[in-house]
């Protein structure tokens, strides 16, 4: 739990990265390095936590609810994968 909600501090680091347009906030990171390293970054610790947490979610039930279990596992992925699509819309108009 703890390593997911470290992940937050990526958010302040992806908003001063060399992205456009800007209205509001400096950029502090110029390099495109620095978006390429933090990108991966992100997307490492992604996949380090989300697959125990994906197989974890089957075989915690018993074994005739493990297919739906794993059903609504990836379905809520989805959605948090969609969610998180939509709030990028916000968060460009706070650079």
């Amino acid at each position: 739990l703890a390593l997911c909600l470290g992940r937050v501090v990526f958010i302040p680091l992806f908003l001063f990265c060399n992205a456009y347009p800007r209205y509001n906030l400096p950029v502090l990171f110029e390099s495109d390095t620095a978006f390429i390293v933090l990108m991966v970054l992100f997307s490492v610790s992604n996949g380090y936590l989300v697959t125990p947490a994906l197989t974890h979610a089957s075989k915690s039930t018993s074994t005739e609810n493990q297919e739906m279990a794993g059903s609504m596992a990836a379905v809520f992925l989805g959605l948090g994968l969609l969610l998180g699509s939509l709030s990028s819309y916000g968060t460009v108009k706070l650079l």
